[in-house]
């Protein structure tokens, strides 16, 4: 049977009968993204075979990010692309290079 896990307010966690390894890495994994991400975890579910998320987008705090941050973020979870290490050292030289690293962004 499946637990579950409550938020009453943003960055807040209360679980409720969570047992299994694997839950307890998707608790983890939501918390870290939730960091990572402009992402508001208001509520979640976890059952055996499915789970239910109620996430709230913050798109006013994303947008005030610059480059240097979104790079910062994004390299918590990813390796960078080649395009975007070059763009952040300085080593991107034409124009093309440029919009192409700032639309990867």
């Amino acid at each position: 049977m499946g637990g579950s896990v409550y938020v009453s307010k943003p960055g807040s966690v209360y679980l409720s009968a969570i047992g299994q390894h694997r839950k307890q890495w998707m608790i983890e994994r939501l918390a870290h993204l939730a960091q990572v991400f402009a992402i508001e975890i208001y509520a979640y579910s976890l059952m055996d075979n499915h789970s239910h998320l109620v996430l709230k987008i913050n798109a006013q705090l994303s947008s005030t990010w610059q480059d240097d941050e979104i790079i910062r973020r994004w390299q918590r979870l990813f390796s960078l692309p080649v395009l975007i290490e070059r763009y952040q050292s300085g080593q991107c030289n034409t124009p093309a290079q440029k919009d192409k690293a700032r639309e990867t962004i």
